[in-house]
């Protein structure tokens, strides 16, 4: 009987030690989710500045190898291909949500100045 409570005892233990981890890892994963993304953002940027127009995965490619490049090795076990490829994709959209505000802003000034 004594063996059997040492044996559940031990395994509570590890249960916890593992939970402990889990969060601890998720805790970490969330606090720098934000500044994936920012280099996300950057890099996408950089590699419309660089590539241009209707390369999107010649330019997907490279901002991918950016990233793993920059990453810590740290944040390379904690962020996943999954993860990288929702902040590139995140960047994407916002980039495009901001040259289409800007698009769109360009033609109310040209519409006021044609007035």
């Amino acid at each position: 009987m004594e063996n059997i409570t040492m044996i559940v005892s031990t395994i509570v233990i590890v249960a916890a030690i593992l939970a402990l981890i889990a969060i601890t890892i998720w805790a970490i994963k969330t606090k720098h989710v934000d500044i994936l993304r920012k280099m996300a953002y950057y890099l996408v940027v950089q590699a419309e500045e660089i590539f241009g127009g209707g390369t999107g995965p010649v330019k997907y490619t490279w901002v991918v190898e950016q990233l793993t490049k920059l990453l810590p090795a740290w944040a390379k076990a904690i962020f996943n291909e999954k993860d990288i490829d929702n902040a590139i994709e995140a960047a994407v959209t916002r980039l495009k949500e901001l040259l289409a505000d800007k698009a769109n802003d360009e033609a109310l000034l040209d519409e006021i100045d044609a007035d």
